[in-house]
């Protein structure tokens, strides 16, 4: 297998249809650039945000895709996918100004 860095092949918009075709064989997809496309997986991954531990939140998360969500096998099957784990970012904190 040969590794390209991301967005050489395909760009984060253009994943989804870019793994499907067989263009690329692999690649990694944050859900929530084209939400249409996977609209049960982007809801999943944007209740990620509500949790405390970002481990513990994509944990909870794969197990929800692999597991416990039938819509999400659907979705990724329908897409011709396999999707193998997720991941999560620290959490997001909001920078004010003023009092």
């Amino acid at each position: 297998m040969k590794v390209v860095p991301g967005g050489v092949l395909a760009s984060p918009t253009t994943t989804l249809s870019a793994v499907s075709s067989g263009a690329v064989d692999a690649a990694t997809r944050t859900f929530n650039y084209t939400p249409s496309e996977l609209p049960v997986l982007t809801l999943i991954g944007d209740l990620i945000v509500f949790g405390t531990d970002p481990r513990a939140g994509a944990a909870a998360m794969t197990k929800s895709i692999l597991i416990d969500c039938a819509a999400c096998q659907e979705e990724a099957e329908q897409d011709n996918i396999e999707i193998l784990f997720a991941v999560s970012t620290a959490p997001y904190n909001l920078m004010c100004k003023g009092n």
